[in-house]
């Protein structure tokens, strides 16, 4: 018993922890173009590589004279709409399908798991590598390639858990009342995935971040001048000496929203307990 009320509450200051670091960033890309200083991509070359706290730009300015902060701020607004967009699309295809299989014909299931076995047969960022380079650079292609790979594990962890619920007393009972597919799925399968989905979400949360900046890096992300946080830490590569501050502010600010979603994740799982029930 006290055992599982330390885990609760260790949960506990382990999501606020998280919640609020998330919660702040997400906060400060909604009102980005309110607080930001400055245009993000107004240059002014007489202004150029100015370190922080040294004139009006409060955290400096890049090699094209542009104030760091604002467009960290606006890059913040760029990298949380396409982590939003592919968590909506991957936890919700994922979670469906992953059911579909788990509860609907075998001849269903064996097509899905086959083709999500094709899948993650492939290392997850050099196929979603394959995938942008292939739709061309920009942030849409970004999204696309993401979600093309990311749903899969949501997938997985649905179809996992409702194969397991199929054998329950009462979704068998729903099964032989004459109840359908998707009225058992609604009704006795989804209520019982959503805190798992939810843990795996804001544990992918992280990962995503990082995937979008990664590939934003190496040009095929956020076409310039838009600020995007992998975009920048590309474009500073050749001040690394003599600007470091150019490379390190988006670096720690990709560093904070991925330690916010792990730190959600790990609190949501603790006070679940799902690790201990066997369901991550």
């Amino acid at each position: 018993m006290s055992c599982g009320l330390f885990r609760h509450k260790q949960g506990t200051v382990t999501l606020s922890c998280g919640a609020l670091l998330l919660g702040t960033l997400a906060g400060l890309a909604l009102f980005a173009p309110l607080i930001a200083p400055a245009n993000p991509i107004d240059v002014n070359l007489s202004q150029r590589l100015i370190p922080p706290f040294e004139s009006s730009a409060l955290l400096g300015t890049d090699q094209l004279g542009r104030c760091v902060l604002s467009r960290l701020l606006h890059g913040a607004r760029i990298t949380f709409t396409a982590v939003f967009a592919i968590l909506s699309f991957t936890v919700l295809s994922g979670t469906l399908l992953g059911c579909l299989a788990g509860q609907g014909p075998a001849w269903v299931d064996g097509l899905l798991t086959r083709f999500t076995d094709g899948v993650m047969a492939f290392p997850g960022l050099i196929l979603a590598l394959a995938i942008a380079g292939i739709l061309g650079p920009g942030l849409s292609s970004v999204i696309l390639a993401l979600c093309g790979v990311q749903w899969v594990r949501f997938f997985r962890l649905a179809r996992s858990m409702t194969a397991s619920l199929r054998e329950r007393a009462y979704v068998q009972a729903a099964i032989i009342s004459g109840a359908g597919t998707w009225a058992i799925m609604i009704g006795h399968v989804l209520p019982k995935l959503l805190p798992s989905v939810a843990v795996l979400a804001t544990l992918q949360m992280g990962r995503i971040v990082l995937s979008v900046s990664s590939l934003s890096f190496l040009g095929l992300g956020a076409i310039p001048p838009a600020p995007e946080w992998g975009a920048m830490l590309s474009e500073s590569k050749t001040y690394m000496q003599s600007a470091p501050y150019l490379f390190f502010l988006p670096g720690f600010c990709i560093f904070l929203a991925v330690l916010g979603g792990q730190l959600m994740g790990m609190g949501l799982q603790k006070k679940l307990d799902l690790s201990r029930k066997g369901y991550l």
